[in-house]
């Protein structure tokens, strides 16, 4: 499976994770489960990429913060067993994306969410 497929279904899976329970223990702290998946937004949306300069970017994401997309994945189901917390990494996602990506006008709504805990 390549691993835009799984960052893809890391994010749905971190989606239904907010909304279902589980018992699982956190595997990373916060702030580098927020630094990854903004890092792998802003590749995915970079449209200019092909596929496999994207495919590439996205491992070297992942390698650069240690992780795996089933690592990511067991993080953001983890997230489930506190929804509010889950809602506070996403806007932390959220505004990490922005200020990578130069949307300073919008980067400073989410200044300080970062650190959720």
């Amino acid at each position: 499976m390549q691993i835009g497929r799984m960052v893809t279904h890391c994010v749905f899976a971190a989606a239904v994770a907010a909304c279902a329970r589980t018992d699982r223990p956190a595997v990373m702290d916060d702030s580098t489960f927020v630094t990854a998946m903004a890092e792998l937004h802003v590749v995915d949306r970079n449209y200019q990429l092909t596929e496999a300069a994207r495919d590439s970017l996205r491992r070297a994401v992942l390698q650069a913060q240690g992780l795996t997309p089933e690592v990511l994945e067991r993080q953001a189901r983890h997230y489930a067993d506190d929804p509010a917390h889950a809602s506070a990494i996403w806007g932390a996602i959220n505004a990490k994306t922005r200020v990578l990506t130069g949307d300073t006008a919008r980067a400073d709504l989410g200044r300080g969410q970062e650190q959720t805990r």
